[in-house]
Order: C-alpha cells, then structure tokens, then sequence
C-alpha cells in the first residue's frame, strides 16, 4: 500500500466516524490529523469527537465541520494541535 493509498483509506476511516462529507474533503491529510487530536484529546470516545465536530466553537467562529468540509480545514487542525500540550 502506497502513502497515498493509505492515507485515503485512514480518511475515509476518520470521515465515517465523524460523519464529515468525504467528497468535500480537500486536504485528507490534515483530516486524520484532526480524527487523531480529536481522538487524543476526547479519550477517543467517538460520540463525543462527533459531537465536537459538529458543535458551534466559539473560538473558531463556526461549527468545526463547516471548516473542514470547506476552505479552513487548516484553521481546525491549528486549533485542536495547539491544544495537544497544554
């Protein structure tokens, strides 16, 4: 399996669990990415990793998944990798 193969595949994995639109993904990179801060900072509990998803965020300004299903995917993996260590 090839880089890319896989991390199509960990997108489509991360997409599935978080109940993101897969077509509108543009950077699936910075999708598993988030799946895996996400997933480091909510104990891995994948009802509340979706309901991060897609609840408003004051300090982002949105719900997190308008972001990442549009242009600002960036701005969601800054936020929640700017997170990891505090």
């Amino acid at each position: 399996m090839t880089d890319s193969e896989l991390i199509d595949a960990a997108c489509k994995n991360a997409t599935k669990i978080l109940e993101v639109d897969y077509d509108k993904i543009k950077d699936k990179l910075s999708l598993v990415r988030i799946y895996f801060s996400l997933s480091h900072l909510l104990g891995g509990d994948e009802s509340l990793m979706k309901c991060w998803v897609k609840t408003y965020n004051e300090n982002l300004g949105c719900c997190p998944i308008d972001d990442i299903e549009g242009d600002k995917t960036s701005d969601v993996l800054t936020y929640l990798e700017g997170n990891l260590f505090l």
